[in-house]
């Protein structure tokens, strides 16, 4: 995927394909996505058991190495990250909580379903947190099925949620 560059709340942000290099910084946003605004939705304990201060940085660097995996960047620094999967899932999807409500995660979300799309992904498929909930819903996502997920031993709260994919690059997202 060729760069691009997305005026967004006034700040360029350069949406760039993945790189191994990222890791440590795409760990901090997640970290920090989750720690900040999870923590309005979610307890203390299932906080900790998303986002654990000794994250497995090989299980995390065998995730972001495959699929369709982009980042965001406003002014030099990582503002977001998403991954996207052949079949369609958008498997993660974060912003730092510095760039909320900029427009970062419609560019990543755009940038992610057009990866799948072009795989021949013919739906898109998340697992939304009760923060994301509404974000996907407003991108016409619509809600399949509230769930109980575990994560290391701690049962959290999401929702699969469906779109289906058309037939058009998802510019519109």
């Amino acid at each position: 995927m060729p760069v691009r560059t997305r005026f967004v709340g006034g700040a360029v942000v350069l949406i760039r394909a993945y790189r191994a290099s990222d890791l440590e910084t795409v760990l901090d946003c997640f970290a920090r996505a989750v720690r900040e605004t999870g923590a309005l939705y979610y307890s203390a304990a299932q906080i900790a058991a998303w986002a654990p201060e000794t994250p497995d940085l090989d299980a995390w660097a065998r995730r972001l190495g495959t699929g369709g995996v982009f980042v965001a960047e406003a002014d030099g620094l990582l503002a977001g990250f998403v991954r996207a999967d052949a079949d369609g899932l958008i498997d993660l999807l974060y912003v730092h909580p510095h760039r909320l409500r900029r427009g970062v995660a419609s560019a990543l979300l755009t940038a992610g379903c057009d990866w799948a799309r072009a795989q021949g992904a013919r739906r898109f498929e998340t697992q939304a947190s009760r923060a994301a909930r509404p974000f996907f819903i407003a991108k016409g996502f619509r809600v399949e099925r509230e769930q109980s997920v575990e994560r290391n031993g701690v049962s959290l709260r999401n929702y699969l949620m469906i779109k289906d994919a058309g037939g058009q690059p998802a510019r519109d997202l």
